[in-house]
């Protein structure tokens, strides 16, 4: 028996065999869809990220829409709290397209779920989150821990300032009140305007997923953290432990003694972290914020090419630096 407490209970009364067969019949007409067609390469690009078949989870599947969209999936779990919704995901929109070796329907809440440890490559979930399912920290946590190193969680949210949330009186004139208020009352009204986790801006995200970065490379797992305040003196952080580790066992880890990003990494720029990685043609590169000089003032966004010593050494301050952008 599915766990449907809270938002999977609310989930599963409203969306019931009549919903989800509209719902379904629905998916037929996006056929001229710019926006479900802009998903669908959207999702395809990120599955493009994996040169091997990977495993992934379907975070809110309802009627499977996005099955058809996957490249490269092994394994695919579909989870949703609606039984209905999950009734009419077994003849998907363009099942005839669906290249998944195997997909596996799971009737469950998608706060309260449990997946193992490690379990998906990619944890995707389109216009769910945020929207349906409020985004809150404890499902983040989850995600993080169901998704194996170098994994990725792929989302779409609803703005608070989106078109199809409605601007009423109260709330134009919360957004406008909102910077003249002291800070708890700012903070109140900030979570008021978010609806409890079912809008999500810049900030919340940043504030929900912010953390540190890993690099999977040759069996390693190369960890990059933040450290000191925020200011000049802040410093980028390189542990590194083996792949085949146990991760959360603190032993495991080898911390670099010396930073491997401080304000001595590059002439003009102070307090360099927060350092994310991506692939640009097949190289690595960081993206990172540091100040322009020692007084308080604004972060500004830089891309660096970086490498890996003869030795495996993650190095982040040894390539050029390219042009930052603007403050942040």
């Amino acid at each position: 028996m599915a766990d449907t407490k809270g938002w999977g209970a609310k989930a599963a009364s409203l969306y019931d065999g009549a919903y989800a067969a509209r719902y379904r019949s629905h998916d037929d007409s996006l056929v001229d869809s710019a926006a479900y067609h802009a998903f669908v390469v959207w999702l395809q690009q990120v599955c493009g990220r994996w040169a091997s078949p990977f495993d992934a989870l379907d975070l809110g599947c309802g009627t499977g829409r996005y099955f058809c969209a996957l490249r490269g999936v092994r394994a695919l779990i579909g989870l949703d709290a609606s039984a209905d919704m999950l009734a009419e995901a077994r003849h998907p929109l363009h099942q005839e397209r669906i290249t998944v070796d195997a997909i596996t329907l799971v009737h469950g809440d998608l706060i309260e779920q449990y997946f193992g440890a490690g379990s998906f490559d990619l944890v995707y979930s389109i216009g769910v989150l945020a929207e349906h399912v409020p985004l809150q920290p404890a499902l983040v946590a989850s995600v993080a821990r169901w998704l194996r190193p170098g994994g990725r969680f792929a989302f779409s949210t609803v703005h608070p300032e989106s078109a199809s949330v409605p601007q009423t009186l109260a709330r134009r004139l919360g957004s406008s009140a909102g910077a003249l208020l002291p800070a708890p009352l700012k903070h109140a009204l900030r979570e008021r305007l978010l609806a409890g986790g079912l809008y999500a801006d810049e900030a919340r995200l940043r504030e929900l997923l912010e953390g540190p970065f890993t690099i999977v490379r040759d069996g390693q797992v190369h960890l990059t953290y933040a450290a000191a305040a925020v200011g000049p003196d802040y410093v980028t952080g390189v542990a590194t432990a083996s792949l085949d580790a146990d991760l959360l066992d603190r032993a495991s880890w080898r911390r670099r003694p010396d930073p491997a990003l401080d304000s001595s990494t590059v002439p003009g720029e102070f307090g360099p972290g927060h350092v994310s990685f991506t692939e640009i043609d097949d190289e690595l590169w960081m993206a990172y914020h540091a100040m322009p000089g020692r007084a308080p003032g604004p972060r500004h966004v830089g891309l660096r090419r970086v490498r890996f010593s003869p030795a495996g050494r993650l190095e982040l301050g040894s390539a050029t630096l390219t042009p930052a952008g603007g403050a942040s």
